[in-house]
């Protein structure tokens, strides 16, 4: 669609249509919405496409109703036939002479009228522009749109086109079926009529237009409602107005206010601007919807309101700020053009910190009028100042900004709370606490490698903030940098550098590793020795122990190398006859860690599995044995034991060996028992046993006991 045409937008509840998509040829079609009021149904109708229009044009329509129910019966086919009633045969537009009437009341009906029968209904786009079908299209869409667009604004407008009739016959209570078709004979084309079934007593309730709201300005007012709400109801509105504070209302346009915006956009509001006589007279203002029926809806919500002289246009100046002496204050005298003399109500006073932040009003109350001058008692070092003037209308006007420089010889404090830090990049952050002058203008930041030494400034310009990020090299031996910080305000005072705060430098070397002196091999232990490491920051050392076929290594201890060169320590929690490896890794304040050679070293394995514990024996005179028991934590591995006796005088000798499992043999967890058969003979004889484990391995030898037999 060319971009200079006008498309009108008709908001209705209607199924009425303005559209322009080409039905199929061979089908002529018809849509049509009936009202119900007190004494009448009000048929309204439209042709879906430019053909149907112009064939219902030449041809008319044939409007027929059928009384469907009568005092709640429903009738059969028959009794439906004999009720039928033709309201019209051939209703046909009326004919071009008899539009003028209409037209002289109705400057929408000159447009209907056009759509009909002017010979000339032009669109935008210019002849050279545009094919002649093209043309002719246009030409046929635009009198359909701008036809059906007035019948949808007026009743009267619509009957005139042969779209709408008004059945007054009607009777209360009864049902009707209404049917709209285009008369007279077609054998080309396929005919779709119109067809609503509707109740005499059936009411449409008609809701006012809503947030009516009204902008006051000079001798004038911007009215503006909602009409998304009854956008399905009205097609149309009518603005009253009151003088007598809404005791009686005059419309004040005599043509409907229809809803018109371009293609693409929509609005929900409606807007209506009407001039005022003067600005000393209440007005009172509604909104009336009007439908394509014919009815007028409810009145809106009322406002009521004065017009607004137009407000100043020159803002007050400020031509001098005075401090006075013995720190009174500032005093700010100001100037105002000579036609706003007699309209000002008062003056405002403005203090902000910074040009155009936020500000505080410094009086208390109103400026009166004819002052121009006014005393801050308190004024802040280079704060900005503004006269704000307040005229008739409630309309404020601000001067410039205007800056106080004040007299200072007081500098700031010297900054405090200084910490920072760096990262391993040497990206370092400084961070100290905000001072808490008023007029305080910033800081300047120094940094120096010696706490005592010399310090250069880093910031070319005072800084505002309290965080500042420098960049220092990693390529130093220098394990820290230290910075100051001075203060300073708008009048130049500087305040005494701040005490040094110290950046730790992040170490990027890890720690000198330990060294074994001394690894040694014992039945019972290992012993190990190993130099520390000789790094300062060092935090601890851990001593680390595997077997041989594992890959996982495991701590055995940890130790705080503080003051002492060298660490010795015992391993006594190994298994005899296996090798272990071990290992010192150091570890430094920053995670660092450096990592000894690795040693290796096992307890030596004799064979010895441990001690016989509790051997003890008893002779039984009843059973004629000896009881012996004694107990030994590894029972579970011993493959025999090795029982020796002898008289207690001669030397000990092999007597007996017993398997864990022999008669007389019996083991509970520790504890082993054994029961001998001897002979009664009056003597004394001394035992000891050794067990003997499965892994070749043996126990130590108990201590003897004595038996008398």
């Amino acid at each position: 669609m060319n971009a200079k045409r006008i498309v009108i937008t008709i908001v209705t509840g209607l199924l009425l249509t303005a559209g322009h998509a080409q039905s199929r040829t061979d089908t002529l079609a018809i849509q049509m919405a009936v009202r119900a009021m007190d004494d009448r149904i009000v048929l309204r109708w439209s042709p879906v496409d430019y053909k149907s229009w112009a064939y219902g044009n030449q041809q008319g329509y044939r409007v027929t109703r059928t009384t469907l129910t009568k005092v709640g019966n429903e009738p059969g086919a028959e009794v439906r036939k004999s009720n039928q009633l033709v309201l019209t045969d051939r209703l046909l537009p009326l004919p071009e002479l008899q539009w003028k009437a209409l037209a002289d009341t109705n400057h929408l009906a000159i447009i209907a009228a056009g759509s009909l029968y002017s010979p000339i209904f032009d669109t935008p786009v210019p002849s050279e522009m545009a094919s002649a079908a093209y043309q002719e299209n246009e030409t046929q869409s635009n009198r359909f749109s701008f036809g059906l667009f007035a019948a949808d604004q007026f009743l009267d407008v619509a009957m005139g086109m042969a779209l709408g009739i008004v059945d007054t016959t009607i009777v209360a209570g009864e049902i009707y079926h209404y049917a709209v078709s285009f008369a007279g004979p077609n054998t080309r084309n396929i005919c779709i009529p119109a067809e609503i079934t509707i109740a005499a007593n059936h009411r449409i309730r008609l809701l006012p237009p809503a947030e009516l709201t009204a902008q006051w300005r000079n001798q004038g007012v911007r009215l503006k409602w909602n009409r998304s709400r009854v956008d399905t109801l009205y097609s149309a509105y009518y603005v009253e107005r009151s003088e007598d504070s809404g005791a009686t209302f005059t419309r004040i346009n005599p043509s409907p206010l229809i809803y018109i915006t371009p293609e693409g956009t929509y609005d929900p509001f409606m807007y209506y601007v009407d001039s005022l006589a003067n600005n000393e007279t209440e007005y009172t203002y509604r909104v009336r919807g009007k439908t394509p029926f014919g009815e007028l809806g409810p009145p809106s919500a009322e406002v009521s309101g004065k017009g607004k002289r137009a407000s100043l246009t020159t803002p007050p100046g400020i031509v001098f700020m005075e401090e006075l002496p013995d720190q009174a204050g500032l005093l700010i005298g100001w100037i105002v053009d000579s036609g706003a003399l007699g309209r000002i109500t008062g003056f405002h006073l403005y203090e902000s910190l910074e040009k155009g932040g936020p500000q505080t009003q410094v009086n208390t109350d109103l400026i009166p009028a004819e002052t121009r001058q006014f005393i801050v008692d308190r004024p802040g070092h280079g704060n900005y100042y503004q006269i704000g003037l307040t005229d008739d209308t409630g309309y404020e006007l601000m001067s410039t900004a205007k800056l106080a420089m004040l007299r200072d010889d007081h500098p700031p404090a010297a900054p405090a709370g200084l910490r920072g830090e760096m990262d391993s990049a040497g990206k370092a952050v400084m961070i100290w606490a905000h001072n808490p002058e008023e007029d305080l203008q910033g800081y300047r930041v120094y940094t120096g490698n010696n706490e005592t030494g010399y310090f250069a400034e880093l910031t070319y310009l005072p800084v505002s903030d309290t965080i500042y990020r420098h960049g220092y090299s990693m390529n130093t031996l220098h394990e820290a940098e230290f910075f100051k910080v001075r203060a300073i305000d708008l009048r130049g005072n500087y305040s005494e550098f701040s005490k040094p705060a110290k950046i730790t430098r992040p170490d990027l070397h890890p720690p000198s590793p330990p060294a074994f002196t001394k690894v040694r091999s014992e039945r019972g232990f290992v012993f190990l020795q190993w130099a520390n490491s000789s790094s300062r920051d060092v935090a601890w050392h851990t001593l680390e122990r595997r077997a041989l076929n594992e890959a996982q290594w495991h701590p055995a201890a940890t130790f705080n190398p503080v003051g002492s060169d060298y660490t010795e320590y015992t391993d006594t929690t190994t298994t005899p006859g296996h090798q272990f490896q071990y290992r010192i890794i150091a570890t430094d304040r920053n995670g660092l860690s450096a990592t000894s050679t690795t040693a290796q070293a096992g307890r030596i394995n004799d064979g010895r599995r441990g001690a016989i514990r509790d051997f003890l024996g008893v002779f039984d005179d009843d059973l004629g044995k000896v009881l012996l028991s004694w107990q030994y934590s590894g029972l579970a591995e011993v493959d025999r034991f090795l029982l020796y006796r002898s008289p207690a005088d001669e030397p000990i000798s092999l007597y007996k060996t017993v398997k864990p499992n022999a008669p007389g043999m019996s083991i509970q967890g520790d504890l082993a028992r054994f029961e001998n058969a001897v002979l009664r003979s009056g003597k004394r004889f001394q035992y000891q046993v050794l067990a003997i484990l499965k892994d070749g391995g043996y126990s130590e030898l108990s201590n003897p006991f004595f038996v008398d037999h």
